[in-house]
């Protein structure tokens, strides 16, 4: 399946990178947060853009791993949580372009299934 970059139309720069700034590659490479990983924030050093949203790595090596293949390491369902996405379930969590569905934090609640990075309020 293919997951795609959040479809809401926005500007990321230096100052609100995608997830906070945490690096999307090294999540390909640590436990899940439930197996006792712990996410890497990025640096705006090793930042890159890619279809108008600013990606920050913790290295160099983590930033030429993402531009090789962006689509490999873009969050799923752009970072939002999966189970919100599917299940759109108003009022508690309405899908607007203010307010994207339940939280669910770069730092905790995130795996990697069959390569793919996602998100979810209870991973």
């Amino acid at each position: 399946f293919k997951h795609h970059i959040s479809s809401v139309s926005s500007s990321f720069s230096e100052a609100n990178p995608v997830l906070l700034g945490f690096d999307v590659v090294q999540y390909h490479f640590i436990p899940s947060y439930n197996e006792g990983g712990k996410a890497v924030r990025g640096k705006p050093e090793f930042a890159y853009n890619f279809q108008g949203y600013q990606f920050w790595f913790s290295t160099e090596e983590n930033r030429n791993i993402f531009i090789k293949n962006p689509w490999q390491y873009a969050p799923a369902w752009g970072g939002f949580c999966a189970w919100g996405v599917a299940l759109d379930l108003p009022p508690r969590w309405p899908w607007q372009i203010d307010y994207l569905g339940p939280p669910a934090s770069p730092w905790e609640g995130w795996f990697v299934v069959d390569g793919v990075l996602m998100f979810n309020i209870w991973a």
